[in-house]
């Protein structure tokens, strides 16, 4: 399959330095539905108007009238498809087209809200990894309002099985540095077990933690373990499981907190709460609900490949489009992806000698 030539459109229009590629087809409405990637649209031209150098990937009809500089793609990924491998690898698609400019140097990161396989194919293949490495996703847990922030949690889904101590104890390590590129100095890193104690949990989540238990990582690594119910608190601002275990534990998340918020409004109604005061309860509920939607935080960064990638949530509307690229500045901003790569050097040597 040949290769097109990538040719950026309205260049006059960049600001300094590398810009920053939002592919803006994909999600959930795909195919044959516009209004998402025009929502996505929206969301590069806002960033844009603040002072963000952005450019957006995607079809001819999307992209020509955004009056951002832009590349047109010929095809993009189908929501949901079967045939993942061959989206990986269809140079195409406006994933791959976006993950071959962060390859050239002709931009600094991208975000697309396209299949996750996709994503993280396009990533991995279109911008290589650190060595022979996992790559795990990374989801943001909020946590009370009292408290405030987010904890982290990798892997949430790209690598489900196959993996070893020595992957998990990486995430722990990629973890730790992103916390610290987003501004937290010393974060607490935690592996994810059924029991606080250091004889619970698996030989494989054991032994990650030994493994970090000398390492000199800038972090600190917490007294034994952590359980579900510490995710939304502040005994850890990293956790570490598997894949599987991650995405069970963030959809079991998602899926418990709207049960929650969605039955209190007829829990007051059962109690002859006053109809009036049930409405304006409701606009608090509305308030928490947002705590969990994607949108407020922009997606789930891909660690372990060579360029900064987040993956987007398949509904992402403006804001959801317009915080990834915030995101995407963010890293960029601090040089993220050479703290990376040497924190994952110093890991590598520290393995040679555990």
């Amino acid at each position: 399959m040949a290769t097109p030539e990538i040719v950026m459109h309205n260049q006059e229009l960049l600001g300094e330095g590398l810009p920053l590629i939002l592919d803006v087809e994909g999600g959930d409405h795909m195919p044959g539905f516009r209004i998402s990637a025009k929502d996505l649209v929206l969301g590069a031209q806002v960033a844009k108007e603040i002072g963000i150098n952005v450019m957006v990937v995607g079809l001819e009809d999307t992209v020509t009238e955004s009056g951002l500089p832009y590349v047109v793609a010929q095809s993009a990924v189908v929501m949901g498809t079967d045939n993942k491998m061959g989206d990986m690898r269809d140079p195409r698609h406006s994933v791959n087209v976006a993950a071959k400019l962060v390859k050239e140097c002709r931009a600094s990161g991208f975000a697309s809200a396209c299949d996750t396989g996709a994503m993280v194919g396009a990533s991995v293949l279109g911008l290589g990894r650190y060595g022979s490495i996992k790559t795990p996703l990374m989801a943001e847990l909020p946590r009370s309002l009292k408290l405030g922030g987010h904890t982290y949690l990798l892997d949430a889904g790209a690598f489900p099985e196959d993996f070893d101590a020595i992957d998990l104890a990486r995430y722990g390590v990629m973890g730790a540095m992103y916390a610290k590129a987003l501004g937290n100095k010393y974060p607490k890193v935690a592996f994810l077990s059924n029991g606080s104690e250091s004889t619970k949990g698996t030989q494989a989540v054991r032994n990650a933690r030994a493994i970090l238990a000398d390492f000199d990582g800038q972090f600190e690594l917490v007294e034994g373990f952590v359980e579900g119910r510490d995710l939304f608190g502040d005994a850890a601002d990293v956790v570490i499981t598997d894949g599987y275990t991650g995405n069970l534990v963030l959809k079991t998340a998602e899926g418990a907190v709207a049960a929650v918020l969605g039955s209190l409004p007829t829990k007051m109604r059962q109690n002859e709460r006053d109809e009036a005061f049930v409405d304006m309860a409701k606009t608090d509920i509305y308030s928490l609900s947002g705590m969990f939607d994607a949108n407020n935080v922009g997606g789930a960064p891909i660690l372990g490949v060579k360029g900064n990638a987040i993956v987007m949530h398949g509904n992402s509307n403006m804001s959801g489009a317009l915080n990834a690229i915030t995101l995407l500045d963010s890293l960029a901003k601090v040089d993220f992806q050479s703290r990376l790569a040497d924190a994952l050097t110093r890991y590598k040597e520290h393995i040679k000698t555990t």
